[in-house]
């Protein structure tokens, strides 16, 4: 009689579910403490912030329109500026602005 785990193949299966297992749990609990803990969202709420104040820095103040227009052709969104003296948007299909409140405190100027 044969012993069942004497034969390569069955030893190298066994090894290769053993790991797939260890690893889909690794996973499992790695992708539940990213969601449990909110790190994810801290983490990507970071680096969005990073990017619109890296984008504002571009824009300069007051705002250079032709820097905007040149982001806004290079970027996947439309733009809009208003201000007291420029009203300006990269497309004219631009949504209504008078339903957004605004807070302008957050912004440096320069």
């Amino acid at each position: 009689m044969k012993i069942p785990f004497q034969s390569l193949s069955v030893k190298l299966t066994l090894v290769f579910f053993v790991t797939a297992v260890v690893y889909l749990y690794g996973l499992s609990v790695g992708i539940r403490y990213l969601i449990d803990e909110d790190e994810l969202r801290e983490i990507i709420g970071y680096y969005q912030t990073s990017y619109y104040d890296y984008m504002l820095a571009d824009l300069q103040y007051p705002p250079n329109t032709d820097k905007a227009e040149e982001i806004a052709e290079q970027m996947p969104f439309d733009m809009k500026i208003v201000g007291e003296d420029l009203n300006w948007s990269s497309s004219s299909q631009f949504m209504i602005s008078d339903a957004i409140n605004f807070k302008f405190e957050h912004f440096k100027r320069c």
